[in-house]
């Protein structure tokens, strides 16, 4: 509180030079007026120069692409639904392309939780639910993309390794909710542990500057990334394993070419757009703010193109392409025809061949028979070990150990109906 106040004056000599002087008096309970009028002390003079909030032009440009990557999912999955009953669609397990669309609009939604601040308008409550809010919705969404993927292919290995006689979407599920459920626990914790909550920090004193972005106060946010990471690099790597042992069916029931192409993109985002984020971090709002919408916009929309659009390609294409191709791989103890089409594709299931009439399983051994003599006819005469390989009518074939021939031979029009 202001008590004494001290007057100056100036005494000037007989050369007209001043000299300063003055005295201090009292002036306590007097009422004194400070320079905006008012009797409030004023603050410390120090002005917030920069709060780097998400400028407009950021803001709209990711929710544009947000808003695109999920109306490209939705519209997709729209498609596989109006045409599931089109041999290709049906050939291609729509429930797993549904799944697929469906992880693929929660990665292009999850870049709206990052597209406000307090400039927007929103309070620091509702910015703290938001950052909760992005890995959820980015994680589930990523996982559930490949999950779908890996399943719908494993499925397929199993009805071409001719060992079951009808392959249930429950039987081939169990990655599926073991890789979803593990991540969820991981969230959980997270979440429960050391929530990411909304921050705004000095990041700069002379002159002031401040930085808003989800932080996790106690351990950071390491711990949990990481086995989150872990989890999705294990997804990219059973689907492109799976992806690669039916690299020679044909692409209206695998679509491996498109599915590594998938990988070998999202891969290249990931080694381009991470440690572009760890250098925009606390650098600059916009551009940390565009790298997560490019990457999200990325992951969805290039996985619903790569393993759905060629098969909207492929169903307005259908009449122009008549030949199919299939091929027999004769291995120890187990004959598999690849890239065979049958009309037994249900909407639950897939029928192995012997489930149905008689006259279809005498007409898939009488193609069989056909490919077979195919290959010997292809083997050099001094390749005794697999012309005694024959495929008999009531057994299954004979194969010498270590042997593994594979064939592709084109099929009559007309053999598959």
């Amino acid at each position: 509180m202001l008590t004494s106040l001290f007057s100056s004056n100036y005494t000037i000599n007989s050369k007209g030079q001043s000299f300063p002087g003055g005295t201090w008096r009292n002036v306590e309970g007097e009422k004194f007026l400070f320079y905006d009028q008012s009797a409030r002390e004023p603050g410390p003079l120090k002005t917030v120069v920069d709060e780097n909030y998400l400028s407009s032009g950021a803001q709209i440009t990711g929710i544009v692409l947000s808003s695109l990557a999920v109306a490209c999912a939705l519209a997709t999955a729209s498609w596989v639904l109006w045409k599931r009953k089109v041999r290709v669609v049906t050939a291609s397990q729509p429930e797993f392309l549904y799944l697929l669309c469906f992880g693929a609009s929660l990665v292009g939604s999850s870049v709206l939780f990052l597209s406000f601040d307090e400039d927007k308008g929103w309070s620091e409550s509702q910015l703290t639910a938001a950052c909760k809010a992005f890995p959820w919705f980015f994680v589930i969404g990523y996982l559930t993309m490949y999950c779908s993927l890996f399943c719908k292919l494993w499925r397929l290995s199993k009805l071409l390794e001719f060992r079951r006689r009808a392959v249930h979407i429950r039987q081939v599920m169990w990655p599926f909710a073991a890789i979803i459920a593990s991540s969820i626990i991981v969230l959980i914790v997270w979440t429960a542990v050391d929530p990411l909550v909304w921050n705004r920090s000095i990041i700069q004193d002379h002159p002031l500057e401040r930085y808003g972005e989800c932080r996790s106060a106690n351990y950071g946010e390491l711990p949990f990334i990481l086995p989150l990471a872990v989890l999705i690099a294990i997804t990219m790597v059973m689907a492109a394993t799976i992806a690669w042992k039916l690299r020679d069916v044909q692409p209206d029931l695998a679509e491996s070419r498109w599915i590594f192409s998938c990988i070998l993109m999202h891969l290249q985002s990931w080694l381009v757009g991470i440690p572009l984020i760890i250098i925009t971090d606390g650098v600059s709002k916009d551009a940390e703010y565009i790298m997560f919408v490019a990457l999200a916009f990325v992951f969805s929309v290039s996985s619903v193109a790569f393993v759905i659009w060629p098969k909207i390609y492929m169903v307005y294409t259908a009449g122009r392409t008549t030949r199919a191709t299939a091929v027999i791989s004769i291995q120890q103890g187990q004959t598999r025809i690849s890239g065979f089409t049958d009309s037994n594709f249900k909407k639950s299931e897939i029928t192995h061949p012997e489930t149905t009439a008689g006259h279809d399983l005498t007409h898939l051994r009488s193609r069989m028979d056909q490919e077979v003599r195919s290959l010997r006819s292809s083997v050099p005469e001094d390749t005794s070990s697999v012309e005694n390989n024959s495929l008999p009518t009531e057994s299954p074939p004979q194969v010498e150990k270590d042997k593994d021939v594979e064939v592709a031979q084109p099929i009559p029009e007309g053999s598959h109906e």
